[in-house]
């Protein structure tokens, strides 16, 4: 089986039900400004991107404000209950809490429903792997025109990445059909999967962190033979 084969594949969280096809059919049908030369998948990419964001439904109890103790300890009561416990076709019924492992399910489920191979992809920030601040984040890879790209379905500044470098300061940690796939099932599964590969992970943020560096060295150096490439347009 080829990788492009397996993340067409249905994973426990990630099952395409006649609901699940419904909503694909409508994300397909969304509209956005988008470059005539970008890859049809990728257009896809975008399209269910902004409606998970703009059309599907919140969970009830969810508040985007959060002005008081009361509401900040409610808020992460709900939160914690619900982390990593659900399946895309209970968020389509439920609402979804924005996180990026409920909206990474979504994405990866209503891609795959539209024939698109999608993994779901599963990083650490730099400062979960040095000991600063618990931070993980979900995005997903897609295959497109015989590429693999990274698509954060959160993030609209910059939703499509190349590479790995192009993640950071986000290290993957690993991919799969869906959070429980990678075994990943709570908070405690994520320290747990820190603490037993931290040493690759280490590694690998090392190599990131080179290539990115000497990148900026070769645009800095590119900068030096031809200064106009400095000027803000």
């Amino acid at each position: 089986m080829t990788e492009e084969q397996k993340y067409l594949l249905e994973g426990e969280q990630t099952k395409i039900t006649s609901l699940v096809k419904k909503h694909a059919e409508k994300a397909k049908e969304i509209l956005i400004n988008i470059r005539p030369d970008l890859d049809p998948n990728l257009i896809l990419a975008e399209k269910v991107a902004k409606y998970i964001l703009t059309a599907l439904p919140e969970m009830k109890g969810y508040k985007s404000q959060t002005n008081t103790k009361k509401d900040i300890d409610e808020q992460r009561v709900l939160k914690d209950s619900l982390f990593r416990k659900r399946t895309a076709n209970q968020l389509l019924i439920e609402g979804y809490y924005p996180t990026c492992s409920d909206i990474g399910i979504l994405f990866r489920t209503l891609m795959i429903a539209l024939g698109v191979s999608t993994a779901y992809v599963e990083t650490f920030h730099e400062d979960y792997l040095l000991g600063k601040a618990f931070h993980g984040h979900v995005v997903g890879k897609i295959f497109s025109k015989g590429k693999w790209y990274f698509v954060d379905p959160q993030n609209n500044k910059q939703r499509i990445s190349k590479n790995k470098t192009d993640l950071f300061p986000l290290i993957i940690y690993k991919e799969g059909l869906d959070s429980w796939d990678i075994k990943i099932k709570g908070y405690e599964d994520m320290h747990k999967a820190k603490k037993e590969n931290l040493n690759e992970l280490i590694k690998e943020y090392k190599r990131v962190i080179k290539n990115n560096y000497e990148n900026k060295i070769k645009m800095a150096g590119e900068v030096m033979k031809n200064p106009s490439l400095a000027e803000i347009k």
